[in-house]
C-alpha cells in the first residue's frame, strides 16, 4: 500500500483512511503518537510489514512510515528512535542486515532496555516473563546481536520477573565475550547479584559447568562466599554435582577446599556422600589435609563414601592410608 499508488494519486492528497479518522494532514503531533505505537505483531499473508494496531488492521507500519516521510519527514528518525516495536522487530526478524539496523536505531536515541511481551503485544504469550531483550539475545545464542544491544546502551542489571539479569545470562551459556564486554561497558556492577531464587551468577555457572565464566567471575566475587540461599559454598556445589573442571576452576579462583557448610561438612564429604568419584579424586589432588576433616557430626570424608567406585576414589588419591579411612560413617 503506497501513498505513489492509483488509489491515492502522485501525493494530492491524504488517503481516505487517513482523514477517516480524524487525524490532520500535515505537522500534526497525532500523526507522530501513531507511529510511535507501532506494536511487534506477526506478519500476515501477503504483507511485508507489522500491522499497526492504533488505526487500521489493514494498514501497514510501512504506510505510515510513507505518510510521515511526505508530511513530516525531519521528525522520521525521532519516530523511528522512540518505537520499541521497532527494536524487538528487528530481534525476531533474522537477516545479513539485522545488526546493521539495529545500530542505526539505537545510534537514534531507540531504548534497548524496554522489555520483550509488554501488555498489549503478542509476544507476550511468548514471553509472559517480560524479559528485556539483551538477556533474551544471550540465553537464544544471537551473541552478536546482545553485544550490539550492550554497546548501544542496554543495561546489564535490567531483570525480568524471575531477577535474571544479563550477567546470569551469559553465565548460563558460558559466554565469556560477553561478561568481558560488560567489564569494559559498565562500571558499578554488581557481579554477585541474586536471582529471586538467591541463585548468583558464579552458582549458575557452577551448576551449568560453565568453566570459562568460573574463570570470570571468579576475579570479581567473593568465591568463598555462602550462596544458594546461604546454605553452601560454590565449592561445595560443584563438588555435590561431581563437576571436576568447576573444582579446578575454583581452585584457580582461591576458592577454600576445606571451607564448612552445613553441618560442618567439607567439599570432599558432599563429594564423599553423594558418589562423585571424580570430584573426590580432584579435591585429595589438589589439596592435603582434606580427608581428615570431621564434619559437626565426627565424621570423615572416607566415613562417608558408600560404592565401591567412590572408596576406591579415596584409596587412588595421594593420602590413602592417613586419618582419612578412620573416621566413623
Amino acid at each position: 500500500m503506497s501513498l505513489d499508488s492509483p488509489q491515492f494519486g502522485p501525493y494530492c492528497g491524504p488517503p481516505a483512511w487517513f482523514q477517516a479518522c480524524g487525524y490532520v494532514w500535515r505537522n500534526d503531533i497525532r500523526l507522530l503518537d501513531l507511529l510511535v505505537h507501532v506494536s511487534v505483531h506477526e506478519r500476515p499473508p501477503g504483507k511485508d510489514s507489522l500491522l499497526e494496531e492504533s488505526c487500521s488492521p489493514f494498514v501497514s507500519a510501512r504506510t505510515f512510515k510513507e505518510v510521515l516521510r511526505f508530511a513530516a519527514p525531519d521528525r522520521l528518525d525521532d519516530v523511528d528512535a522512540r518505537s520499541r516495536g521497532l527494536i524487538h522487530r528487528l530481534i525476531f526478524t533474522p537477516g545479513q542486515e539485522q545488526g546493521a539496523k539495529l545500530k542505526a536505531l539505537l545510534e537514534k536515541g531507540a531504548d534497548p532496555n524496554l522489555p520483550l511481551g509488554k501488555q498489549g503485544s503478542k509476544l507476550k504469550a511468548l514471553n509472559p516473563m517480560g524479559i528485556p531483550p539483551l538477556i533474551f539475545c544471550i540465553l537464544v545464542g544471537m551473541y552478536d546481536i546482545a553485544m550490539i544491544l550492550l554497546r548501544g546502551g542496554a543495561d546489564p542489571m535490567r531483570t525480568g520477573s524471575d531477577g535474571m539479569n544479563a550477567i546470569h545470562a551469559a553465565s548460563f551459556q558460558d559466554k565469556y565475550s560477553i561478561l568481558k564486554g560488560i567489564e569494559y561497558g559498565w562500571c558499578g556492577v554488581d557481579w554477585d547479584y541474586r536471582m529471586r531464587d538467591r541463585s548468583s551468577a558464579l552458582d549458575i555457572a557452577v551448576m551449568l559447568e560453565s568453566t570459562s565464566a568460573i574463570l570470570f567471575l571468579g576475579r570479581l566475587v567473593r568465591v568463598n562466599h555462602l550462596s544458594a540461599g546461604g546454605l553452601v559454598l560454590p565449592i561445595h556445589l560443584a563438588a555435590k554435582l561431581g563437576k571436576v573442571s568447576n573444582i579446578r576452576a575454583l581452585h584457580q579462583a582461591d576458592a577454600d577446599l576445606g571451607a564448612r557448610g552445613k553441618n560442618g561438612m567439607t567439599a570432599l564429604h558432599l563429594a564423599a556422600k553423594h558418589n562423585r568419584p571424580g570430584a573426590v579424586r580432584a579435591l585429595l589432588g589438589l589439596k592435603k589435609g582434606l580427608s581428615g576433616k570431621k564434619d559437626d557430626k565426627g565424621r570423615t570424608p572416607f566415613g562417608l563414601a558408600r560404592t565401591p567406585k567412590t572408596i576406591k576414589a579415596f584409596r587412588d588419591g595421594h593420602q590413602a592410608g592417613g586419618r582419612g579411612f578412620k573416621g566413623s560413617g
